[in-house]
């Protein structure tokens, strides 16, 4: 009987444990999505609790992702990742892990440039060249005027009269200020033959042949991998334009508070295109 009673004990003791054990645990599940919303399977998922610990899952075929951790821990970092796509980097907050359940997590490419709606790559991100203009009469031109001209183009056949993309600009390092938002956005223009695609005179004014374009943002975020002021921008936009039969240079305007409109950027270049009906 001692030896019965003491087996019984330490099955008691094992089953509150156990009881204990999963009554302490939380768990959080969410989506990992492409940037047209489809499931992303196989995608790494790392979580970092506040006491240092480590939670390592993936995402299933479906795109979900499920994870449990110590209900004591009250925050998380948060990392999801592919290869070919960018990564993203979040916080999760008291509120975030009481909710048990985070929106989807868009992970758009890792590359710059235009999409269609297919997913293929349209168009590539370029460089640009720049004739800086010169001082007329006693005239000092701004540090933008000038002709801005690229030589290389891709091919887009296009049997609609309006076509939709999927934009995905150069991730930046911000401060906090979206430029993009705060400086005008980006500009598409149409190009004669060889001409420059834009020119920028009289203190920074442009001249050519702009096509007005609807954008439509499906991704504003920020990483938070480092936290504190200096982060990561990761976003995803659609253009919507007449699919006219020409030749096309986009651009997202850069430049600073002081100048009078947005200009092509070295760092953020730009993306040609010849539309071929």
């Amino acid at each position: 009987m001692k030896d019965k009673g003491f087996v019984l004990g330490l099955v008691t003791i094992s089953f509150l444990n156990a009881f204990a054990g999963q009554a302490t645990k939380s768990s959080i599940s969410f989506a990992v999505t492409d940037m047209y919303l489809k499931p992303l399977g196989g995608a790494d998922v790392c979580a970092w609790t506040m006491s240092g610990d480590t939670i390592r899952a993936k995402s299933s075929s479906a795109g979900r992702v499920v994870f449990s951790y110590a209900k004591n821990q009250a925050a998380l970092a948060l990392s999801v990742s592919k290869k070919g796509y960018a990564a993203r980097y979040l916080d999760l907050g008291q509120a975030d892990c009481a909710k048990g359940k985070l929106g989807d997590v868009m992970l758009p490419p890792a590359q710059p440039g235009l999409y269609g709606t297919a997913g293929n790559m349209v168009a590539a991100k370029r460089d640009f060249g720049f004739k800086k203009a010169v001082m007329v009469d006693l005239m000092i031109p701004a540090p933008c005027d000038g002709e801005y001209t690229v030589t290389d183009f891709d091919t887009l056949s296009v049997k609609e009269d309006t076509i939709t993309l999927y934009w995905v600009p150069q991730y930046g390092r911000t401060l906090g200020e979206n430029m993009f938002e705060s400086k005008g956005g980006c500009f598409l223009f149409e190009v004669e033959n060889d001409a420059p695609f834009v020119t920028y005179g009289h203190q920074g004014h442009s001249r050519g042949n702009r096509i007005n374009v609807e954008v439509s943002t499906v991704l504003n975020a920020k990483n938070l991998e480092n936290t504190g002021l200096v982060q990561q921008k990761v976003q995803v936009f659609t253009v919507k334009f007449p699919a006219n039969a020409g030749k096309y240079v986009f651009y997202q305007g850069g430049g600073v508070a002081q100048d009078i409109e947005p200009h092509p950027d070295k760092d953020l270049g730009c993306f040609a295109f010849v539309i071929t009906k």
